[in-house]
């Protein structure tokens, strides 16, 4: 499981829309806006690859200016190739 949490950075007279948006994502979470333009959020997935899939869809998302990655844990995860030396 990968839990992840961003700021998302959204014009001001898109924040609603952003924030409806950012709802429609699996395994997305709104949980506060920070001075009306900042969207707090935690994404819950399965994979690595599931979390960087979604991450690049709430940057694309119409309305965002910019996204940030503030925390990322990784548990029960395993590696496709173990011998990477991660």
């Amino acid at each position: 499981m990968v839990i992840s949490s961003f700021i998302v950075e959204a014009h001001l007279k898109k924040v609603d829309e952003v924030k409806t948006l950012l709802k429609s994502l699996p395994g997305v979470e709104v949980h506060s806006i920070i001075k009306d333009i900042k969207i707090i959020v935690t994404l819950e997935t399965d994979t690595i690859d599931q979390s960087y899939r979604i991450g690049e869809k709430m940057s694309k998302l119409s309305g965002v200016i910019s996204l940030c990655l503030i925390y990322t844990n990784f548990e029960d995860e395993v590696l496709s190739n173990p011998q990477a030396g991660l």
